[in-house]
């Protein structure tokens, strides 16, 4: 037993001795160097990967951005599509004023409410008694100057509703031309 702890003893002797000159100061293995160089290269590395996320990001930005446009556009293209029956009341079966009605609903069903299609008939008959012009301004005002759009507030709200949409968004809503 006594050569076994002689044999380690002396492994432990020159495995203590380079330990201690590899940490000593005169010995310089340049690993300030080489941590800076690494340090710097993660930071460039993370540099790309922060400019190319945020170009990925600016991109996909960009896209919703189209996205969203060409989906306002549509709707409002086929706003007056299905805002249409309001202008032939008159002359509009109650049948398809009750579909169309119950689209309008489906549409903005926080807004108008189920008794929507209802409320249209009254109007309508209301519109065939005043023989009235069918032009939705002309309408509106004359349900809000016979006080109305209390008994029918769905179809005020359906005529405020499109009164108020913009037919070319991008007219309306940029800023005017500078002279």
């Amino acid at each position: 037993m006594t050569f076994i702890a002689a044999v380690l003893e002396a492994i432990l002797e020159r495995f203590n001795a380079v330990s201690e000159k590899l940490q000593s100061e005169e010995m310089d293995v340049g690993t300030h160097h080489l941590i800076r160089k690494f340090k710097s290269s993660q930071q460039d590395e993370e540099i790309k990967e922060l400019r190319s996320l945020r170009d990925f990001l600016l991109s996909q930005d960009l896209k919703v951005n189209a996205i969203h446009k060409r989906k306002i556009m549509q709707v409002l293209s086929c706003s007056s599509v299905i805002f249409s029956f309001l202008s032939h009341l008159t002359d509009t079966d109650p049948d398809q004023i009750y579909k169309s009605a119950d689209i309008l609903h489906l549409i903005y069903p926080s807004d108008i409410e189920e008794t929507f299609g209802t409320e249209c008939i009254y109007v309508t008959s209301f519109l065939l008694q005043a023989g009235t012009s069918s032009t939705y301004l002309h309408k509106n005002k004359l349900l809000m100057f016979k006080n109305l759009y209390d008994l029918h507030p769905n179809v005020q709200i359906a005529l405020k509703i499109y009164l108020c949409t913009p037919v070319q968004p991008e007219r309306c809503f940029s800023a005017p031309a500078k002279s």
